[in-house]
C-alpha cells in the first residue's frame, strides 16, 4: 500500500471514530434527558369544596389534551347546581357550566368535543357538547335510571342504561338495541365487539359480549352473591389486556360481614366465553366496597379504586402497593405523566361531605391540600388562559358597581401587580408588563376572597 493510499485510509479511520464519538455523545445526550424527565416531581394536589346546600359530590373526570381536567358535580338533597368544570393541569378552575342533567360520565368526542351521559328529570339522556362546552343536541330514551356512554369507531355511540345496550348514530339516532342485564359499564374491544358490564337480576355479578351490529356473543354471571342489597353491587368498569382478555372490578361484601358472600375484588375474563381466568380477593381492602373504578397505568399495570383504597397490581392480579387516599372515590383516570387524577367526596368539619377532586403521582401519593371557597371554584372564570396582555375576570358572586382589590402574586408569594376596579360584570385587567410564567390571582370585594391562577406568556 503507497503512503498515499495509506494516509487515505487514515483519513477515513479519523472520520469514522470523530463520528462515532458524536453518536455516542448524542446518545448520551438523550439519555440524559430521559433521565432528567424521569426525575421531573410529577403534579400532584387534592382540592375539595361544597357549592351550596345539603352535601356536594363529583361523579367524574376525564383529562383533557392540555394536561387539564373536566369534572361533573353537583349538590345532593335536594340534588341541584349540577355543573361541568374545566381546570388548568394544577386543578384551578377555568370556566364552568350549568347544565339540568345529572351526568353519569363525560367523554371525548372524535370531533374534538363532548358527550354527557346520565338522566334527567328521571329520564335516560346523552347531550352532545362542542369544544366550548355548548350543547350542540340532546337525545333522552324513556327509562328511569341513568346512562353510561361511550363513543365507537364509526363516530356512534353506545349507552347503556338499566337493562338495556343501546347503539346510537353519530347523532344519538337509535340504531339497535340489545336487552340484557342490569348494565353499569361497557367498553368498546380492539375487534369492534362491545363487553357490558353489570349485575344479573339474582344480584350476581354479570357480563355481556355484542359485537358491533348487537347480536349476542355470550352472557355470563360470575360468583354466589345474593345476599340482601345486592342490588347495589356490580362489575362496575372493565379494561381490555393486550391478550385481549377483560380485567373486571367489583364492589364486594367480604366475610367476616357476610359470610355467605362470595364474590371478588378483581377478575380477569375470557374474551372468548367469559369464563373466569383468575379471580382475586384481597383482604387488607375494605370489607365493605360500595364504589369501584378501573384503569391500565402508563407501565403496563393495573390500577382500581376500593372506596379510599387505591391498589396497583401487575397483569396476574398480584399486588405491587396500595395507599389510602383520603377521598371516598366514585371514579379513577391514568393521566398522561403516569399519575392518577381521582373524584368522589370526603368529610370536613366533623360530618359535612365535600366534594373532592386529586392529582396523584405514579406512587398513589398527593401533596398540596387545598380547600377552594365555593365562589373561587364554581363561580370565578379567567380568561384567555394561558394570558398575553389582558386577562378577563367574571364572576356572578361580584356585586356589580362596588369596588374590587385585585392582586396578582408570583409563586413565591411577592405582589406583581395591583389596582383597584369598580366591577361592571366581565372585567379586564392589563397584565403586560408581567414576565412570563405563573401567578396566583386574588380579588377581594366586601370581605369575599376569589381565587384563581393563570399563565402569563
Amino acid at each position: 500500500m503507497t503512503d498515499k493510499q495509506l494516509l487515505h485510509e487514515s483519513t477515513l479511520l479519523n472520520k469514522s471514530n470523530t463520528n462515532l464519538k458524536a453518536i455516542k455523545k448524542i446518545l448520551l445526550w438523550f439519555c440524559l434527558l430521559a433521565n432528567y424527565a424521569q426525575a421531573q416531581p410529577q403534579i400532584t394536589w387534592q382540592k375539595y369544596f361544597f357549592m351550596s346546600i345539603g352535601s356536594t359530590y363529583i361523579s367524574t373526570i376525564m383529562q383533557l389534551k392540555d394536561s387539564g381536567y373536566l369534572f361533573f358535580s353537583y349538590d345532593v338533597a335536594p340534588s341541584i347546581n349540577k355543573k361541568l368544570i374545566r381546570t388548568n393541569k394544577y386543578g384551578d378552575t377555568i370556566v364552568t357550566k350549568p347544565y339540568q342533567i345529572y351526568a353519569f360520565n363525560i367523554i371525548k368526542t372524535f370531533d374534538d368535543g363532548f358527550l354527557l351521559s346520565g338522566v334527567e328529570n328521571g329520564i335516560s339522556k346523552i347531550v352532545k357538547l362542542n369544544s366550548n362546552l355548548d350543547t350542540l343536541w340532546s337525545k333522552s330514551f324513556p327509562t328511569q335510571t341513568y346512562g353510561f356512554a361511550i363513543q365507537t369507531r364509526d363516530s356512534g355511540y353506545v349507552l347503556v342504561r338499566q337493562n338495556e345496550v343501546i347503539k346510537t348514530d353519530s347523532l344519538g339516532n337509535m340504531i339497535w338495541q340489545h336487552y340484557g342485564f342490569g348494565y353499569y359499564s361497557v367498553l368498546e374491544c380492539f375487534n369492534g365487539d362491545l363487553l357490558a358490564t353489570g349485575r344479573s337480576y339474582a344480584s350476581i355479578y354479570a357480563a355481556t359480549l355484542l359485537d358491533s351490529s348487537g347480536n349476542l356473543k355470550w352472557n355470563k354471571e360470575y360468583a354466589d352473591f345474593t345476599i340482601s342489597g345486592g342490588a347495589n353491587f356490580h362489575l362496575y368498569e372493565a379494561v381490555q389486556l393486550p391478550d385481549s382478555n377483560f380485567v373486571v372490578v367489583a364492589n364486594n361484601w367480604k366475610t367476616p360481614f357476610y359470610l355467605t358472600c362470595g364474590g371478588f375484588d378483581l377478575a380477569k375474563i375470557s374474551k372468548n366465553n367469559g369464563d373466569t381466568i383468575w379471580a382475586k380477593n384481597y383482604q387488607n381492602l375494605a370489607l365493605f366496597s360500595d364504589l369501584t373504578s378501573l384503569s391500565l397505568t402508563k407501565d403496563s399495570n393495573i390500577i382500581f379504586s376500593n372506596d379510599f383504597d387505591l391498589t396497583k397490581t401487575d397483569l396476574q392480579g398480584n399486588m405491587i402497593w396500595t395507599k389510602n387516599t383520603n377521598v371516598y372515590i366514585n371514579k379513577l383516570i391514568t393521566c398522561n405523566d403516569g399519575g392518577y387524577a381521582v373524584v368522589g367526596i370526603s368529610v370536613h368539619q366533623g360530618s359535612n361531605i365535600w366534594a373532592t377532586y386529586a392529582k396523584l403521582d405514579s406512587l398513589g401519593n398527593s401533596y398540596n391540600f387545598q380547600g377552594i371557597p365555593s365562589i373561587a371554584v364554581n363561580e370565578l372564570r379567567v380568561y384567555p388562559n394561558p394570558a398575553f396582555n389582558q386577562l378577563a375576570i367574571s364572576s356572578e358572586q361580584l356585586a356589580n358597581e362596588q369596588e374590587v382589590t385585585v392582586t396578582i402574586y408570583d409563586m413565591l408569594g411577592k405582589i406583581q401587580l395591583q389596582q383597584k376596579i369598580i366591577s361592571q360584570g366581565d372585567f379586564k385587567v392589563d397584565v403586560n408588563a408581567l414576565p412570563s410564567g405563573m401567578f396566583m390571582l386574588q380579588l377581594k370585594q366586601e370581605g369575599r376572597l376569589f381565587n384563581g391562577r393563570f399563565l402569563k406568556e
